[in-house]
């Protein structure tokens, strides 16, 4: 059996999707806004990649090996304690969703729970929406790579891309100031 093929590598996949969505994908969209904070803490190039890095791939990764663990060292059976970890990491990730419905505090919380705990069901009994979240996996790579190269963090990534964008654009407006005269 091939590793994409394997249930472990599945469910890691699921795991690192949820965890991107519940944890990183807010963190890169407010550090991207205010990249101004990464300059004023010394964050140069490779301190960037390696949060990406730790944000999409580490924490992930722990995570996954939490129903593992709890496997060897407790009477709960690996399926449940992922389905636990699923429907977790899908209430925090579903948490800001509570606002488009005016929802706050408990009922918000509430209400991310029942709402992860049906997909978690829908995960676990309908072959369609396994493939849906199989589709949906390669989005782990897409939010570290938005936020290293689309935000305004992109401009200490790729300092000489920000330049180069930075000069055309004061060459685009020296040109219009030349066509009005």
């Amino acid at each position: 059996m091939s590793l994409l093929g394997s249930h472990h590598f599945r469910r890691f996949a699921l795991i690192a999707l949820l965890a991107n969505l519940a944890f990183a994908q807010p963190l890169y969209s407010l550090l991207g806004e205010q990249a101004e904070f990464l300059v004023a803490h010394g964050l140069g190039r490779w301190q960037l990649i390696a949060l990406a890095g730790i944000l999409s791939l580490l924490l992930p990764a722990l995570l996954a090996a939490v129903p593992l663990a709890l496997a060897k060292f407790s009477p709960m059976p690996q399926r449940e304690s992922f389905y636990l970890l699923f429907i977790v990491l899908g209430a925090l990730a579903l948490a800001p969703a509570g606002k488009a419905f005016g929802l706050a505090g408990l009922p918000a919380v509430g209400a991310s729970a029942f709402a992860a705990t049906a997909v978690a069901a829908a995960y676990w009994r309908f072959d369609a929406v396994r493939l849906f979240f199989h589709y949906l996996s390669p989005a782990i790579l897409a939010f570290p790579l938005v936020f290293l190269l689309w935000s305004r963090a992109a401009g200490i990534v790729m300092p000489a891309a920000a330049d180069a964008g930075e000069t055309g654009a004061v060459q685009e407006d020296q040109r219009e100031g030349q066509d009005r005269r």
